[in-house]
């Protein structure tokens, strides 16, 4: 057992740095004097050598540092007061090291022990407040103001001399001290913008959670509603609740700014009526009306802890009188205990096997929860328990014997005790963490810190009060022996992250996050409780049960009205379907999140029309890719009709752009590589050639195909756009006459570009040119000659190899690896070129298309089809399932899995049918290629 030492010396380093800093000038008894009070302060503490690194900020930032340890001398109050922080804080270190001349005020013992009261803060204020002109100005003063309030309290907390609840108290009224005079400056500013003259409207910014209790944390969020008593034109075309919506955003944004000076806090205003996607503010009628219509019992939870932080109070206590009949109904239709109780163990279930102080099992949430059931339950009839702060509502209770006094006393005693471990832990770091590390120097200062000899004892004192403390909570909601309850409702699906899962799950039933955040009205969560059995038995039939969850919970997360969705779902096969899509393309899930339109055409089932040529003209490249997504996922359409449809789009909006170019020549536009042989995937882009008859008609064209480029590339946005194969390549203009061409494909034309030109299809413009064309190149590839031109086909296979993985360990290239897509598809453009009269008729085909015509000489065709056929649907299943552009087989097992499923065949027989269409693509190629 780690039993803590107290005894502390003054290390080397420190003492040659005090030496250092007093530049010699301390006699010896004084510097020993010096490093005595350093060291009876320190034993006072868990102090190490990350204290005697603070202590030396510190000291090292002061102005004098000679000064400022003669000071110490005189005045030990000094030495107890940095070395407390040193040992303690390295956020308040932080802040002395910042701003040393605030040390000066905290020496000053007449400022450390004044009351800090509303009134004196708010006056305090407002009168430096007056001093500043500028917004920018005003605003740092509030960061500094803050800074200096919260070192007071932290150092007064560390050194003992105030409480627990005077601790949080003081926290939370500097918190709405600065809250309510920001949102004043930001209204102001919003009110100034649109030169108003004066401001006769009534608002009140309110406190929940933590300040709404006036128990706040030194890094917790703050949280507010917002409403106004009416809405009226404050100047023509700008409403009152305009302007309070504007002056929300600029409190928000000013709040959580972090500059030089720090940060001020994090705000939070979700938990108003409807949520995050409701206005920031509304009239007091509509927050009441709600309330009153639809409010759900967590909300009269979370209004608890309602209270005031800035505007008009008269409007405040008109609300607070409204809905405490709300907050506090004589009789409950449904006793709120199952919900709280439910909510609690869905927390606990989310936090996982941490030691976090507030969401554990007997902590501060089982504390609160306990208090506030209670609070629910006899408020009615109890006015005198209706109380917001914790400590408060643990007397209360027991004054009324809602609580027995030892009840009372392990609640209070558990409380106070948590809230300091709490404290300590966010103190330490400016960090929202309410986590017990299990060992180390942080939860070593801790226990000594709170008292205790060792680690050990500290986690078993805090072992035994949580045992307490959860068994007052279970006598509460009668849930001795629950625990096990819950997980046993959730069934046995094989998550890989249990824990988000979780919160994802919770996430689609209510809309609420670990707080309990609403989101969702009660049609939405009881639509979402009618479909959740057949979404609980497709995740436990699913391969990857993970992803399927993620991708519904991304949609909801992203769709404005969940309940439209959940409304759909209620249909089996709707829903089995889509979670099919959420399984099997995270492409579509990525678009649909992306874009609303396209929620309408899937919930209106428009995605899964089969004659989706009728309506290209209205149907944009992400409507499109979206519906074969889709269709693809659900295995609506085969592979080569989607490298059709995808083909016939992009021709049809190359037609349409053409219109508007309107060229007044001979010309033609055709289609190359994947494009052209309708061979397309996800990842194809289009590849372009544009030729003219007459040389003199170069110059005009040039500037129309500039142009139509332009127009394709923001019509066709993100698709890439190429016309690279011209005489000379990039660095040529991008059209070439016929007789160009002609002296070009006689003379420096490679065996490469006659393979492009064997996937050459027609688009616009003249057909008889494009027939010349070809012609023009069939007459070319007569010169060849069949060894040499597979020699160059050979080479350029193993070039383009090179370019990317081809294929190790139990990785496979679908497209680039041996026995992939790419011998099959230069073994048949060696076919095509090296018979002289087939060019034409096969010019533009797909790999299909040409086996036929080589039957006699491919004795396998139907195999190697079959094969070709397999490898083409691999490869769209792997681009639509993981939303990439690359054709790479993984190597992972599950992944491999998913990717079968997507198949519809299981992973033996995927396997052992893709080593057959490698093996027979493989043999082929051999035996024409190298044989």
């Amino acid at each position: 057992m780690l039993k803590f030492n107290p005894t502390y010396k003054v290390s080397e380093d420190l003492f040659n740095f005090l030496v250092r800093s007093t530049g010699g000038a301390f006699p010896s008894a004084r510097m020993e004097e010096l490093t005595s009070l350093i060291e009876k302060e320190a034993e006072k503490y868990f102090f190490t050598k990350s204290s005697e690194a603070n202590l030396i900020r510190i000291i090292g930032a002061s102005y004098d540092k000679y000064f400022f340890l003669n000071d110490c001398l005189r005045y030990p109050f000094h030495v107890e007061i940095i070395t407390a922080i040193a040992a303690n804080s390295n956020y308040l270190t932080d802040i002395v090291v910042r701003n040393p001349e605030l040390l000066s005020l905290v020496f000053d013992t007449s400022f450390l022990t004044k009351d800090t009261d509303p009134l004196s803060l708010k006056t305090e204020l407002a009168t430096a407040l007056s001093r500043y002109k500028g917004f920018s100005s005003k605003l740092n003063f509030l960061r500094i103001f803050r800074r200096r309030m919260l070192l007071k309290t932290g150092i007064n907390d560390i050194l003992g001399n105030i409480s627990l609840d005077q601790v949080t108290g003081e926290i939370a009224l500097i918190a709405k001290a600065v809250s309510e005079a920001l949102f004043a400056l930001t209204l102001n500013e919003i009110l100034l913008k649109y030169k108003t003259a004066g401001n006769k409207g009534k608002y009140c910014l309110a406190a929940l959670g933590k300040l709404g209790g006036d128990e706040l944390n030194y890094s917790s969020d703050v949280d507010f509603i917002l409403f106004y008593e009416e809405d009226f034109p404050v100047k023509k075309g700008v409403y009152y609740s305009q302007v309070l919506t504007e002056a929300a955003h600029l409190f928000i944004q000013s709040a959580t700014e972090v500059t030089d000076r720090g940060f001020l806090y994090r705000v939070d205003f979700r938990l108003r009526p409807d949520g995050r996607n409701s206005p920031l503010c509304r009239s007091v009628t509509e927050y009441m009306n709600y309330y009153e219509g639809r409010g759900e019992d967590w909300e009269r939870q979370m209004l608890i802890k309602l209270s005031f932080s800035g505007g008009d109070k008269t409007l405040y206590f008109k609300f607070k009188n409204y809905i405490s009949h709300f907050v506090y109904p004589s009789s409950f239709s449904k006793s709120p205990l199952e919900q709280i109780k439910r909510m609690k163990r869905r927390i606990e279930l989310r936090g996982g096997d941490e030691e976090n102080i507030k969401i554990i099992s007997g902590g501060i949430r089982d504390i609160e929860f306990s208090i506030q059931a209670l609070q629910l339950i006899n408020g009615g009839a109890k006015h005198d328990i209706r109380t917001g702060n914790s400590l408060e509502a643990i007397t209360a209770l027991e004054k009324h014997s809602l609580l027995s006094s030892d009840e009372a006393a392990i609640f209070r005693e558990s409380y106070i005790f948590y809230r300091k471990i709490e404290h300590y832990l966010q103190l330490m770091n400016d960090k929202q963490t309410h986590v017990i590390p299990a060992e180390g120097e942080l939860t070593d200062k801790l226990a000594f810190f709170l008292g205790f000899n060792s680690r050990e004892q500290f986690f078993s004192r805090l072992t035994q009060r949580r045992n307490r403390v959860r068994h007052i909570f279970n006598m509460i909601f009668n849930s001795e022996g629950d625990s096990e309850m819950l997980r046993e409702e959730i069934p046995e699906i094989n998550f890989k992250d249990q824990k988000k899962a979780e919160k994802n799950l919770e996430f689609l039933r209510t809309g609420t996050g670990l707080l309990g955040t609403k989101r969702f009205d009660k049609k939405t969560i009881e639509l979402f409780s009618v479909i959740e059995p057949t979404l609980h038995d497709y995740l436990i039939e699913s391969a990857d049960p993970d992803l399927a969850l993620d991708n519904l919970t991304r949609l909801i997360g992203f769709t404005i009205f969940p309940s439209i969705w959940y409304k759909e779902f209620t249909s089996r096969k709707f829903f089995t379907d889509f979670l099919d899509v959420c399984s099997y393309s995270s492409r579509a899930i990525e678009l649909l999140c992306t874009d609303h339109s396209l929620e309408e055409m899937y919930i209106t089932r428009r995605v899964f029309s089969k004659e989706l040529a009728s309506w290209f003209e209205v149907l944009n490249i992400r409507q499109i890719r979206f519906v074969l997504a889709v269709q693809l996922a659900l295995r609506l359409i085969p592979f080569r009709k989607f490298s059709r449809v995808l083909h016939d789009y992009y021709k049809s909006k190359l037609r349409e752009i053409l219109l508007s170019v309107d060229p007044a020549y001979d010309y033609f536009l055709a289609g190359l590589g994947s494009f052209g042989a309708s061979e397309m995937t996800f990842a194809s882009d289009l590849d372009l050639i544009v030729v003219v008859r007459n040389v003199e008609d170069i110059e005009q064209a040039n500037k129309d195909f500039q142009k139509f480029l332009m127009y394709t590339r923001e019509r066709l946005n993100p698709l890439e756009i190429d016309f690279r194969l011209r005489p000379e390549g990039r660095n040529s203009p991008l059209v070439a006459d016929l007789e160009q061409y002609k002296k070009y494909l006689a003379s420096r034309a490679q065996v490469w570009e006659y393979q492009s030109f064997a996937k050459m299809r027609f688009i616009a413009g003249k057909e008889n040119l494009y027939e010349e064309f070809t012609e023009l190149i069939s007459e070319n590839i007569k010169r060849f000659e069949k060894e040499p031109l597979k020699t160059e086909i050979n080479d350029m296979l193993k070039k383009v190899r090179k370019q990317g993985i081809s294929g190790f360990g139990n990785i496979f290239n679908i497209k680039k690896s041996r026995g992939g897509i790419l011998d099959l598809d230069f073994l048949t453009q060696y076919l095509h070129l090296s018979d002289k009269e087939s060019f034409q008729m096969l010019a533009g085909r797909d790999i299909p298309g040409r086996l036929m015509f080589f039957t006699d000489i491919l004795t396998q065709s139907q195999e190697i089809e079959q094969a070709y056929a397999f490898l083409k649907e691999t490869e769209l299943v792997i681009q639509n399932l993981f939303n990439t552009n690359n054709s790479i087989l993984p190597g992972d097992q599950v992944k491999r899995k998913m990717i079968a499923n997507g198949l519809k065949i299981n992973l033996r027989d995927f396997e052992e049918k893709l080593k057959q269409s490698i093996n027979i693509i493989s043999a082929n190629y051999d035996q024409i290629m190298r044989g």
